[in-house]
């Protein structure tokens, strides 16, 4: 007989040779100290209700089933071919393990810390630590936002671009550098540029980062200005501006998690164009005053793409872009130089003259992690907030 199902069975003995399969646990017979089976056979196992704890029989004595009554062995003899679910007391670790299918994890660890996460918007450089249990990390990185051009024809900043990475092995208590990239200031004279966003990355500009946009040029440039670039698993660069006609336009979008940042309206008397996978939408462009903000995005993972902005008609103001994945829109009509919204979105350009180019947004560096319960990886598994337990903001 290959298999047998069972409700209630009541024998003194039963002999198995597969396996046995329970779906509401197991309970062990309960004895008192005193009361314990006075022959038992070796391995035989029991709930003693003095120590409240279980007991198997080694053979010569009654043990405690964490520890002494586990099979022992050394990291190096640990068993070769494990199945989940083996269990076994590490005598170089002085602890009871359990294989959990990919790893030998300390008995009730259940695959590390709870799931959590720190926001880094504070720009410059910090070091985190990292927390006890966290051996390893998911990462998105963007960088800020370029500011617009204050010339007579002032062109709109670039976005900063967005890069993720997964799985990164860290070793707890270690010290790690992250680095928030600073937006870029718009230009408010004639004939000035806008200034480049800083990068954002975690570890190394090697490991994730977003990269800064471009600061907007005027006086009809020409240049092809490009969107801040990215490095990791995936990602999206920042919107271009592009096409030679850098001028009275607004600022693009920042990068998406599996898409571009909305670019550039060309020429200005143009909708701004919307983000893709995740990005910010680009500022429209026009000729009376100030050109639109690009969208920024957000560090949540991927969401709905930034819609751009809409063109009013000739003698209006540029309208800003919409945030991508839960970013912030550009900034409204007359505020100073439409400014790029938060993350990474690129400030507009200007029309007159002497007049206030918009300034880019800041970047941002998120770090997360899981367990073997709540899984967590960029674009969008588990990525949002309500899935830490512990949340952190620097």
């Amino acid at each position: 007989m290959s298999s047998i199902t069972v409700g209630t069975l009541t024998s003194t003995t039963v002999n198995v040779s597969g396996n046995i399969t329970m779906t509401n646990g197991m309970v062990l017979p309960s004895f008192t100290t005193g009361g314990r089976p006075s022959s038992p056979t070796a391995g035989q196992m029991i709930w003693n209700t003095t120590t409240v704890d279980v007991e198997v029989w080694t053979g010569s004595t009654w043990a405690p089933f964490l520890g002494q009554g586990l099979r022992n062995w050394a990291t190096s003899g640990r068993p070769a071919s494990p199945v989940t679910g083996d269990v076994g007391w590490n005598t170089d670790d002085e602890i009871a393990e359990i294989y959990n299918g990919t790893e030998w994890v300390a008995l009730g660890q259940g695959g590390g810390a709870d799931p959590g996460e720190v926001l880094f918007v504070s720009t410059g450089q910090r070091t985190w630590t990292v927390p006890d249990g966290v051996e390893s990390v998911s990462v998105v990185a963007i960088g800020a936002g370029g500011g617009g051009s204050g010339d007579h024809d002032g062109g709109g900043g670039t976005g900063g671009g967005l890069g993720w990475r997964n799985n990164i092995t860290v070793t707890p208590g270690a010290s790690i550098t992250v680095q928030v990239g600073a937006a870029g200031p718009g230009s408010d004279s004639e004939g000035g540029n806008g200034s480049a966003g800083g990068d954002s990355w975690f570890q190394s500009t090697s490991m994730v980062r977003g990269g800064g946009g471009t600061g907007g040029r005027g006086n009809y440039s020409g240049e092809n200005l490009p969107g801040g670039s990215f490095t990791g698993d995936g990602g999206g660069r920042g919107g271009e501006n592009n096409y030679g006609n850098t001028w009275r336009n607004g600022g693009t979008g920042a990068g998406g998690y599996t898409g571009r940042g909305g670019e550039a309206a060309i020429p200005y008397n143009n909708p701004g164009n919307a983000g893709s996978g995740g990005g910010g939408g680009s500022g429209s462009g026009g000729n009376n005053y100030y050109m639109g903000g690009g969208g920024g995005t957000c560090v949540y993972g991927e969401g709905p793409s930034g819609a751009g902005g809409q063109f009013t008609g000739n003698g209006r103001e540029g309208q800003p872009g919409q945030g991508g994945s839960g970013g912030q829109p550009g900034g409204p009509p007359r505020s100073a130089g439409h400014f790029g919204g938060i993350y990474g979105g690129a400030g507009g350009g200007t029309f007159g003259g002497n007049n206030q180019g918009g300034r880019g947004a800041n970047g941002a560096v998120r770090i997360m992690w899981g367990n073997d319960q709540t899984p967590r990886s960029f674009p969008s598994t588990n990525t949002t907030s309500g899935s830490s337990l512990t949340n952190q903001q620097v």
